[in-house]
């Protein structure tokens, strides 16, 4: 084995792999939990949701202009 390699048994690998999922799963069961608990969160998605359903919307490349992204 040299310095940049690491060597694990199959089943230990795929353990790390289903927990790594488990834990983004949960991170994003914690993310949603805690926007849906922020009220101001819920009243811009409400109006941006309003607001794009009457067309008033820019397009992507307008949003990277004005965000510079």
């Amino acid at each position: 084995m040299n310095g940049s390699t690491i060597t694990l048994p199959k089943k230990v690998f795929d353990d790390l792999v289903k927990a790594t999922e488990h834990f983004e799963r949960a991170k994003d069961e914690l993310e949603d939990y805690m926007l849906s608990q922020n009220k101001n969160f819920i009243a811009q998605a409400r109006k941006a949701r309003y607001e794009h359903k009457k067309g008033k919307f820019l397009d992507l490349g307008k949003i990277r202009l004005r965000y510079d992204i």
